[in-house]
């Protein structure tokens, strides 16, 4: 299932993780277990495959939940409230 999250108004995370978030997005840096994590200021936690990161489809798909989240760029990623964890 994929499902748009709600925007998180007048939260945002550092001005330092969103930079470490962007360029972990763009070198397509993953952990050892072949993804890249994430977490959003709503609670939930991700991953972003490497298949999806060398293809710039910015799909994160929710841990311990079944459901997606799509962006059609990293600013919208960033903007729904997800960061590297």
């Amino acid at each position: 299932m994929t499902t748009k999250l709600e925007i998180n108004a007048g939260r945002k995370w550092s001005d330092s993780l969103i930079l470490l978030t962007r360029q972990a997005i763009n070198d397509c840096f993953i952990a050892p277990d072949g993804v890249l994590h994430m977490k959003n200021l709503n609670g939930l936690y991700g991953k972003i495959s490497l298949a999806n990161l060398i293809t710039q489809q910015y799909v994160v798909e929710a841990k311990n939940v079944d459901s997606k989240y799509e962006f059609c760029t990293v600013d919208e990623l960033l903007d729904a409230g997800w960061a590297i964890d």
